[in-house]
């Protein structure tokens, strides 16, 4: 509410401004505001012209928030997702879910970073500990959290298209169906035959993910210098980078599992030896002889991913009819497409050479999913680099990701 906010600074500032002389004042005469407002009518009516002119501005304060948050207005909307976000937060400190409360929890979280727990009182250490704290840090507030993993997502391309879920568990495994119910046509009178799905567990590899900042004493001491900015800017950074590497090519040893890496996705050749080629782009997404068609239930929702300069090769690529293949969106606004499906660059995908996998074709999101374990934890170590006056932040969380449907991929190979 930046209304709500400028009114809020103002009443803030008329207060300092038309009470602090007459406070002056009355401390010069060696009484209180009270009384000199009893004894002098001068300053008597003085104290009434403030008093009106702030009461008139916290009135004007109480319906801009009034209107600001009635239901179904985006500052309602809003607030029923910060409340959403800090429910298990404030459960686990057993706090109530309140803005005046979630404001002191910010303060103390900004105080840890700032200073550590040396200088925190009691009440304000009580603010930042939950029973998830187990490696010596201290859970990261929601919306700080949450503006690392929304950056995330722009970053990552991956990401942004897998299936994410979020999860405080440490099981690691969800239900996926092995096989369908086989129906069949009965004659009259005829029994019909027992057909169950079969269902099993898919277990998604996870790993600890680490980074962290370094920042002097003066930075953290000095108001102006934006701590939460720099750390966030900075475990986003490292975050990103470690995350898509892993979801490319991850091995799933103390790590996710890749894309690219699943020997269960089935693949697609080329045609030729050393370049992309049309024909192969187009049997990666609709079928070859070898593997059969592609489920239409997942081309529907299909999408290439490659580098980007794989791409630049694709864009070079002509159909039957000397088109190119890659071709702008008639749409206002809308993205490019190759063959008509959209693509996402992913940096770290194969380049094309000899029996390479350069692009992966697919419903992404049904393929492969991301489980995000809710804690988000940082650690401030102030010793590690004490004697250059630095302050190291770790930022810690638990991450993983799986292919869970190899069927709704295909990945093209380079070669004949």
């Amino acid at each position: 509410m930046p209304e709500a906010n400028e009114i809020k600074d103002l009443l803030q500032q008329a207060a300092k401004e038309l009470l602090e002389p007459l406070k002056e004042k009355a401390h010069e005469n060696g009484e209180t505001l009270a009384e000199m407002v009893k004894r002098d009518a001068l300053v008597a009516d003085q104290f009434k012209t403030v008093t009106a002119t702030l009461d008139e501005l916290e009135g004007k304060l109480a319906d801009v928030q009034k209107n600001a948050v009635r239901p179904g207005s985006p500052a309602a909307q809003e607030e029923s997702k910060t409340v959403e976000a800090w429910a298990p937060y404030m459960k686990a400190i057993g706090a109530e879910n309140t803005a005046d409360m979630r404001a002191s929890v910010q303060d103390a979280f900004m105080k840890y970073a700032r200073h550590g727990t040396d200088v925190m009182t009691m009440d304000e250490r009580k603010l930042l500990s939950t029973d998830d704290n187990t490696n010596g840090g201290y859970l990261v507030i929601p919306e700080f959290a949450n503006e690392v993993i929304k950056e995330l997502a722009m970053v990552d391309p991956i990401r942004g298209v897998a299936r994410v879920r979020t999860t405080g568990s440490n099981n690691w495994s969800i239900p996926r169906r092995t096989s369908r119910a086989a129906g069949g046509w009965v004659g009259e009178a005829d029994a019909a035959t027992e057909s169950n799905s079969l269902y099993g567990r898919e277990n998604i590899p996870n790993g600890a993910l680490w980074a962290y900042s370094r920042a002097t004493n003066e930075e953290l001491a000095d108001n102006a210098f934006n701590l939460e900015e720099q750390l966030r800017m900075d475990f986003v950074e490292e975050f990103a980078y470690r995350e898509g590497v892993a979801f490319v090519s991850g091995n799933g040893v103390s790590k996710p599992e890749g894309l690219w890496t699943n020997s269960s996705v089935l693949s697609t050749v080329t045609g030729s030896a050393t370049a992309l080629t049309y024909a192969g782009l187009i049997d990666v997404s609709h079928g070859d002889a070898t593997n059969g068609d592609f489920n239409p239930q997942y081309t529907r929702n299909g999408r290439f991913l490659m580098s980007n300069t794989t791409l630049g090769a694709v864009r070079q690529l002509e159909d039957t009819l000397g088109q190119l293949i890659w071709q702008p969106n008639a749409a206002l606004g809308s993205p490019p497409t190759v063959l008509g499906f959209p693509y996402s660059i992913v940096p770290d995908a194969p380049a094309i050479a000899g029996n390479a996998y350069p692009v992966i074709f697919g419903d992404i999101g049904a393929a492969y999913t991301i489980l995000d374990r809710v804690t988000f934890e940082m650690l401030r170590n102030p010793y590690a680099e004490d004697k250059n006056g630095i302050v190291r932040f770790t930022a810690y969380k638990r991450v993983g990701g799986s292919v869970v449907q190899p069927a709704a991929i295909r990945k093209l190979q380079v070669s004949t």
